[in-house]
């Protein structure tokens, strides 16, 4: 990996010094989330992302080859009695996380190291290509995969079976017909509400999945438990929690997080 950071490195000075990818975007997404620190400092967390992000594509490369050996040593589960707890008393569950971290090394490891069989519900990518391939990386160690159109069908089919499916919840909602506005990072942001409709309506657990990264190409992750019993709580405020537990994540590390991301391009009307 360290070979990969090594190629791949200069691409940090093209992207930030010449091409500028995305940087008004981003440097908008940090002062609004963070008004309290300085220009300094958000130029300071800003140079940092950009490193990260080249530092996530040699990873995205390294996912197409990586041994499990490997793999289990780059990523590990903390507090397994909490996925063991769900996996022992319910069916199907679902697991929120954010683009926080190398999310796609994390659906890689995912099947190797926890008690459920998983399912990635995903967003196709406009390439066939590039789809194909992601899922190909995706699916390399026996997890399953499943178009977001496809969630309800897919939960409703095995809600009774041991699987842990996986979904990234912090993406700009493609329609806001059928969002929930929630403070997020220090502004009304839209989130989608479709999965976490389906997890109440079938009565699914729904969990959080922490990431810290103490070095890098390696991620720690911490399970936590957002509901249980979903019988008695609204989706909007299973998705406050979860912005909540998110932003706290963020702010952790915030150059971890995909801030290059269009993320609060609809505005609450």
């Amino acid at each position: 990996m360290q070979a990969l950071y090594f190629i791949f490195y200069p691409c940090y000075f093209l992207l930030f010094y010449i091409f500028r990818y995305r940087r008004k975007i981003t440097n908008q997404n940090l002062s609004n989330a963070f008004p309290n620190k300085s220009k300094k400092e958000i130029s300071t967390i800003e140079k940092k992302y950009y490193k990260y992000l080249t530092k996530l594509f040699s990873e995205f490369v390294k996912g197409i080859s990586i041994s499990e050996k490997e793999l289990r040593k780059r990523v590990v589960l903390h507090d397994r009695d909490v996925l063991q707890n769900i996996y022992n008393n319910h069916g199907a569950a679902i697991v929120l996380l954010g683009h926080y971290g190398n999310w796609e090394l994390i659906a890689l490891a995912s099947e190797l190291i926890a008690p459920h069989h998983f399912n990635i519900i995903y967003k196709p990518l406009t390439s066939q290509f590039s789809n194909h391939l992601m899922q190909k990386i995706r699916t390399r160690f026996g997890a399953d995969v499943t178009p977001m159109e496809f969630t309800y069908t897919a939960i409703k089919n095995l809600q009774n079976e041991k699987v842990l499916f996986t979904l990234v919840n912090d993406q700009s909602p493609s329609n806001i017909k059928n969002v929930h506005w929630i403070n997020f990072l220090n502004q009304q942001t839209a989130f989608m509400s479709g999965a976490l409709t389906i997890t109440k309506r079938l009565n699914i657990p729904v969990c959080f999945l922490e990431i810290k990264s103490y070095k890098s190409g390696f991620y720690e992750l911490y399970p936590k438990v957002i509901i249980e019993d979903n019988t008695h709580h609204s989706t909007e405020g299973v998705i406050k929690i979860y912005a909540q537990l998110l932003e706290d994540n963020i702010r952790q590390k915030p150059e971890l997080w995909l801030w290059s991301h269009r993320r609060w391009k609809h505005k609450a009307q």
